[in-house]
């Protein structure tokens, strides 16, 4: 066992030392720049213009039943102009992202269906935003849900115009 562990802690130290030696750097994971995630939908929108839609989808074979007989994600992703993001960070400031407390709905402890929306304008600090809804919680303002709507609506767009483009 002790082999073991002294291998592996040899092996991952040796990666980032290789790489300093050779005097490249591990490649970063672009930052995000909007990110609308909820339990079945996630849109997310990195520095390197990179919009990522995913989404799981239900399949059903038997026409007569409700049942889903599986659960697909679905992945899409496109690159977009530095104007289309510029477009969608103004929608959302159009309406109101930036004026919404943290965290609406039920609290962090009880059940329910959180929805998150994450903002990161140039040069300043991330905003995010969380609404858990829940019956018995109150109910998530109405700026939260156009902002989301719009996040949805730009994501099907510009995956639609891929599409058409291909």
């Amino acid at each position: 066992m002790n082999w073991f562990r002294w291998t592996a802690t040899a092996l991952l130290a040796a990666v980032p030392a290789a790489a300093a030696a050779s005097g490249s750097r591990p490649a970063a994971a672009p930052a995000f720049i909007v990110v609308y995630d909820a339990p079945f939908h996630r849109v997310a929108l990195t520095e390197d213009l990179r919009l990522t839609e995913t989404k799981a989808e239900a399949e059903h074979d038997n026409p007569v039943s409700a049942a889903p007989s599986r659960t697909v994600t679905k992945e899409r992703s496109v690159s977009i102009s530095p104007e289309q993001a510029a477009e969608l960070l103004r929608r959302i400031r159009e309406n109101g992202f930036h004026e919404l407390k943290d965290a609406y709905g039920a609290g962090p402890q009880e059940r329910s269906y959180a929805t998150r929306i994450v903002v990161q304008e140039a040069g300043g600090a991330a905003k995010q935003v969380v609404c858990r809804s829940s019956p018995a919680a109150e109910e998530c303002p109405a700026a939260f849900f156009k902002v989301e709507q719009k996040i949805i609506e730009f994501a099907r767009k510009a995956v639609q115009i891929q599409k058409e483009g291909e």
